[in-house]
């Protein structure tokens, strides 16, 4: 891939993004939907600005890689771990035959 294309398609990404996703954030709907909004708006099916499909996974793919760092950079792990009402841990609630639910022995 040419670096003036590669320029231009980054340049073309961060244009829709940050027009799109302020937007949908501002009508309550959330910066993510507006990011893939903005997707299928410079995506091949509307009005094609972007590339290959070879040259469009590159680029997810280091944005893939980029969130999943930034993921990690706000991740706290004392946090996570140390509160019982996390949705990580198991509850251990088993049902019981009428219905109601009963925890499991040592928990509340």
């Amino acid at each position: 891939m040419p670096l003036q294309e590669l320029l231009t398609g980054t340049f073309v990404y961060l244009a829709a993004a940050v027009v799109a996703a302020p937007l949908f954030a501002r009508l309550g709907l959330g910066s993510v939907l507006g990011y893939l909004a903005a997707g299928i708006v410079i995506g091949p099916s509307v009005l094609g600005l972007t590339g290959e499909a070879a040259d469009v996974m590159s680029f997810a793919e280091f944005g893939i890689t980029v969130m999943l760092f930034l993921v990690g950079l706000e991740l706290q792990p004392d946090k996570l771990w140390g509160s019982p009402q996390t949705h990580l841990r198991p509850r251990h609630v088993a049902s019981r035959a009428d219905g109601s639910r009963a925890a499991a022995p040592g928990r509340a």
